[in-house]
């Protein structure tokens, strides 16, 4: 079963701990923040008696799947993980294996929001504007994904509003001296964004379209998830075909 706020702060020993103590055939997750996806996946597996685990973040889940052999346990353990900027340079060899399944897109919002093809609640007018915010968006976030690449501390997760309606948005794209425009990445991330932009920051776009003052229905980013999830397109099937096939559910030794 789905677990609570508390939960989600605990330590990686103690998730580690937990895994060890528990019965059920167990998939760990990221966070809460995904758990509206999940929870439907979790429900599809019901007949398996499974329980999701989130853990609190990626981190802390890729921790812990390193340290999969140290949960001597009987029960079956699944990790599932968002390719983050790794849909960029390629998930580390080391952490592919039979016991971990990653997303499709950047996360899982972008699996689910392809398979809902949210982006079809859209009137015309406002497909057109999406769009061009999203051109807009992605020629900062490109800009920021090729300076990420290069110091990890540079932020990729600002708001989509933060950008669009800033001030000081030509400030915000502005190359430093000596820096180039990353015009060959920008090409590559536009050509796809549904799939290789990150999946908040989409569907925070997708929301700040379908919530404007004045629209009828409004829709927000938890309700737009739980549409896209009631019945799961060819990814999330994909995600749920993988975490069924006989013996996937067979812990490491």
């Amino acid at each position: 079963m789905a677990k609570s706020k508390a939960e989600d702060a605990l330590t990686t020993e103690e998730l580690i701990a937990t895994l060890r103590n528990t019965s059920l055939p167990t998939v760990v997750v990221e966070g809460l923040d995904d758990m509206i996806v999940y929870r439907a996946i979790e429900q599809r597996l019901s007949h398996l008696n499974v329980s999701i685990l989130p853990t609190g973040g990626r981190s802390k889940l890729l921790d812990i799947y390193k340290r999969k052999g140290e949960i001597h346990t009987n029960s079956a353990l699944v990790f599932i993980a968002d390719k983050d900027l790794w849909i960029q340079t390629g998930v580390p060899s080391e952490l592919i294996g039979p016991n971990i399944i990653w997303t499709d897109g950047y996360s899982i919002e972008n699996d689910a929001i392809r398979d809902g093809e949210l982006t079809n609640l859209l009137k015309a007018g406002e497909k057109e504007k999406f769009n061009a915010e999203l051109m807009e968006f992605l020629h900062w976030y490109a800009l920021a994904v090729s300076r990420h690449l290069e110091d990890p501390s540079v932020p990729i997760c600002r708001h989509p509003n933060h950008i669009l309606d800033s001030p000081d948005k030509h400030e915000l794209t502005k190359c430093a001296e000596g820096e180039q425009y990353p015009a060959a990445l920008y090409t590559q991330i536009s050509s796809d964004p549904n799939r290789i932009v990150r999946g908040k920051s989409l569907l925070l776009l997708l929301v700040r379209n379908l919530s404007y003052k004045g629209r009828e229905p409004k829709h927000n980013d938890k309700a737009l998830l739980e549409v896209a999830t009631m019945k799961p397109g060819p990814l999330l099937r994909e995600t749920l075909i993988k975490a069924t096939l006989p013996g996937f559910f067979v812990r490491e030794a």
